[in-house]
């Protein structure tokens, strides 16, 4: 997948003279690239002490997502929060580069990775996450109610990328799913369903789109090899 946008923050004129006129230069040079059509570049300048507004920046890189260049030096402080708060959503680059060509660089490995699927994810936290949507979506939230479970034959039918996934990762996921008290399971006529944890467990998960919150996953997560693009959480979005 080309890159669509590309997010270049970088020091202010006074503290990096010539920035704006080799950024304005490295742009032209990265257009006439056929890799590049179709990238929107966006810049954010730091303020005379190195910092910038983490928040804004956050939200920008959200609402057009791509890599992020950190160019020349930026408060250790500011980079730190601006990583944490961005999380796996975002590759960020810091380079000390002083010209288009060196800039130049980075972009070109930046973009390397991303159509390569960075960042990416174990596959099986991609298929435990597409349960819990698939099952939100149809409003599968337990109870005593017999229709707000999914049966287990039914749960690997639709909702997942075909190519990648077989039918007993899923039902192995989602077995993980409620060892962890994620899922909740009944068996009926000697069949297992599935619905949703309770809303406090789960709403966390599906808004940030992260485990963070369940560390006993991990271990299962990591023990398939196989990893993929963050953006297979965007499936049949």
């Amino acid at each position: 997948m080309p890159v669509p946008h590309l997010h270049i923050l970088h020091p202010p004129e006074t503290r990096l003279p010539g920035v704006a006129s080799w950024l304005a230069e490295l742009e032209e040079l990265l257009r006439d690239e056929p890799t590049w059509d179709d990238c929107v570049f966006h810049r954010i300048v730091y303020d005379e002490q190195a910092s910038f507004d983490v928040p804004t920046a956050v939200d920008l890189v959200r609402r057009s997502p791509g890599p992020v260049i950190l160019l020349q030096k930026v408060q250790t402080s500011v980079r730190e929060r601006f990583e944490a708060m961005l999380g796996r959503e975002a590759m960020v680059y810091v380079i000390n580069g002083g010209c288009a060509e060196d800039v130049w660089s980075a972009c070109e490995a930046a973009r390397k990775e991303y159509e390569g699927g960075e960042p990416s994810i174990p596959i099986r936290e991609a298929i435990a996450f597409l349960i819990l949507r698939k099952l939100e979506r149809q409003g599968k939230w337990g109870g005593t109610n017999n229709k707000n479970f999914l049966w287990s034959r039914n749960l690997p039918k639709g909702g997942f990328p075909k190519d990648i996934v077989e039918p007993c990762m899923i039902l192995d996921a989602a077995e993980a799913l409620v060892r962890a008290g994620v899922l909740q399971v009944k068996t009926s006529q000697g069949q297992r369903k599935y619905a949703l944890g309770d809303k406090s467990v789960v709403q966390p998960i599906l808004d940030t789109r992260s485990f963070a919150s369940q560390p006993s996953l991990a271990k299962f997560f990591g023990r398939a090899a196989q990893r993929v693009s963050i953006r297979t959480l965007d499936h049949n979005q």
